[in-house]
């Protein structure tokens, strides 16, 4: 299995006559496994492994794991003709799959320069990626609904693309668009333009671009499949929540929106990210009944929590996922 950490994301787009232009990712990679590298005497052949004893087999019949009193008091592999031993080199098998044996500096795993999909070009320098222009613009109006949520949920969630994360989101969507009396979610989308970050055009969402435009990226099929989810109320695994939270909220703090209007965790477990729930707010509702936060959280995947109004809330006067 291949690991690979995302340490820094563009942070600026650039758009010119040429199309557009956006900082390079840098993917960290690091040390996994100690691997061998053994050179064949004969061959010249490259014999790579985590365990020496299976390549000194590796390299036939004529070689042997053993110990040559004469020669060395600790197992290495000789050849059976002149009970030569033949050396190797420790290395490092790094994150990404590449043998640290050929980097440069020696042994170094080192950090790659990448774009963040398919339809962007890297630089012949590796500092930005390029592409001509956008695929597409996204026409919620005229593509289905099946695709519409589907790409409201892919924008929403983590990069990681975790199933159960985009369905939980799919659904929170479908439940606020019935909520709100509209017929379709490509309704809610283009009547409630502040219902999600992802689907707001001036956010050129990189990942709810590329599941409208048709661009084939990880995890895109994860994400119509939980659009059909929600869409045919299967598993809500949301657990009945109407709005969702990132890692926009442990990075906004005290300036996020959850956070001005009060939230609490109903369970412990639900708080994924890490965050200081808000003090109580004490604040006079519709009806003059006082209420101490707004969200209650119901549940928390991956790098999303989950809310919905609070009954406190409720009391004053508020209705459920408006």
């Amino acid at each position: 299995m291949r690991f690979i950490l995302i340490t820094f994301f563009f942070s600026s787009m650039f758009t010119s006559a040429h199309g557009e232009k956006v900082s390079s990712i840098s993917l960290w990679t690091y040390p996994v496994e100690v691997i061998y590298i053994i050179n064949h005497p004969k061959t010249g052949e490259m014999v790579i492994g985590s365990d020496y004893q299976d390549g000194c087999n590796l390299l036939g019949e004529q070689y042997f794991w053993g110990i040559v009193p004469s020669r060395s008091d600790r197992p290495a592999c000789y050849s059976m003709t002149s009970y030569n031993m033949i050396i190797g080199a420790d290395t490092w098998l790094c994150s990404d799959g590449t043998n640290a044996y050929y980097s440069v500096p020696h042994n170094f795993c080192l950090d790659i320069k990448t774009c963040p999909d398919n339809s962007w070009t890297l630089s012949e320098d590796e500092k930005y990626c390029i592409r001509e222009d956008f695929p597409c613009v996204p026409d919620p109006e005229n593509v289905s609904e099946e695709q519409a949520l589907a790409a409201l949920a892919y924008g929403e969630s983590h990069w990681t693309n975790n199933y159960k994360e985009m369905a939980g989101i799919a659904s929170a969507a479908h439940r606020r668009m019935k909520a709100k009396g509209f017929k379709s979610i490509n309704e809610l989308i283009l009547k409630d333009e502040n219902f999600a970050y992802a689907t707001d055009p001036k956010s050129k969402n990189e990942r709810y671009y590329n599941l409208m435009c048709g661009i084939d990226s990880p995890g895109v099929q994860l994400a119509y499949k939980a659009a059909r989810n929600a869409l045919n109320d299967g598993i809500d695994y949301s657990n009945g929540a109407c709005f969702w939270d990132g890692v926009d909220l442990k990075v906004n703090g005290k300036r996020a929106y959850r956070y001005a209007r009060g939230f609490k965790f109903s369970d412990v477990h639900h708080n994924i990210l890490s965050v200081a729930e808000p003090p109580s707010l004490k604040r006079r509702g519709f009806n003059g009944k006082f209420y101490e936060y707004t969200y209650m959280s119901t549940s928390g995947i991956n790098k999303t929590i989950f809310w919905k109004l609070s009954n406190e809330f409720l009391a004053t006067g508020g209705k459920q996922c408006i």
